[in-house]
């Protein structure tokens, strides 16, 4: 004869977090020294709400479930995203049921993370952050880490954090919800910057985050084309140049115009002692409306201001009379 006073034992193995991979099966063991493992059951309670499933539904007590097997057992459920506490229970061959129940808790998360590069526009050696940025988020098990590609127009290379290559090279970043990559552009070029996001399930973005930006570190020029002499037949009716920039466009044209008889600028409508930039029509070919009054020579210079705020440096000019 054999007596067996001894309760069984079960354990929940399933525990962590599961992507979207998983199969959605709950498994476990049990074990019992006596008459053996006869049964195992286990509750699911939701972590949302509270609610535990009855095996088609949720309801606010606990239900137990019969699972499948008993040393190795394993139950099947809606694979719903969330977090789970599992408890089970076992009853062994002579009808002993464990009293300190297994325990664990897991989350399922099907969605991939998602990432966005905030780092856009136009930069130059003063405007230039020192690091791409950007931000990441995920709904259920956070933000795990963020990886970002950088791309250079020039060559189509991609930075391997040393150096540039052909091969792709994802990057790590400092941060997760909110984060960085120091870095700092050598080529006057277009970069653009790729972002993917993995969560604490494992579940890595797919659709990458994706941003450009220009940097220009070179002023546009610009070049004064009205000179020599005019009378009041061949005057053209304005002062006309052009410009350029080999990077960033130009975005905005200025003149000062001072005539020789008494060293004054004009403002637009009246002649002042203080220079004044006036804006032009125009950008690569530009234009200042101007119809002169006194017989004098006239000196005018021209600037340039290109889209990423780079000003010229160095002043077009050009002389009439």
């Amino acid at each position: 004869m054999r007596i067996d006073n001894t309760a069984p034992s079960s354990t929940v193995s399933s525990a962590g977090c599961y992507d979207s991979g998983w199969s959605g099966v709950i498994t476990g063991t049990a074990s019992d020294s006596g008459s053996g493992a006869s049964l195992v059951e286990i509750t699911l309670r939701r972590q949302s709400d509270g609610n535990y499933y009855n095996g088609t539904s949720w309801q606010q007590t606990p239900v137990w479930l019969a699972a499948s097997g008993t040393t190795s057992w394993t139950y099947a459920i809606p694979t719903q995203g969330g977090t789970y506490t599992v408890e089970s229970r076992a009853t062994d061959g002579i009808g002993h049921q464990q009293t300190a129940y297994g325990q664990s808790t897991f989350t399922y998360d099907p969605v991939p993370p998602q990432s966005s590069v905030a780092t856009a526009g136009c930069f130059t050696q003063g405007t230039w952050p020192n690091a791409i940025m950007g931000s990441a988020s995920d709904a259920r098990s956070g933000v795990a880490s963020v990886q970002i590609s950088i791309q250079r127009a020039s060559d189509s290379l991609y930075y391997n954090g040393t150096s540039w290559s052909p091969a792709v090279t994802w990057l790590s970043v400092t941060g997760t919800t909110s984060w960085a990559r120091p870095f700092a552009p050598t080529v006057e070029t277009r970069y653009t910057v790729r972002s993917r996001a993995t969560d604490n399930c494992g579940n890595v973005q797919s659709v990458l985050g994706e941003s450009s930006f220009a940097y220009d570190a070179t002023p546009p020029q610009s070049s004064v084309a009205t000179s020599g002499y005019y009378n009041a037949a061949t005057w053209p009716g304005a002062i006309t140049g052009s410009a350029s920039d080999g990077q960033s466009d130009v975005a905005a044209v200025e003149v000062t115009l001072r005539r020789a008889s008494d060293n004054l600028y004009f403002n637009g409508s009246t002649w002042t002692a203080a220079a004044q930039w006036l804006s032009a029509s125009g950008t690569t070919s530009w234009a200042l409306s101007f119809q002169p009054t006194v017989e004098t020579g006239y000196l005018v210079n021209s600037r340039a201001t290109d889209s990423c705020g780079n000003v010229q440096q160095v002043y077009g000019t050009g002389t009439f009379i």
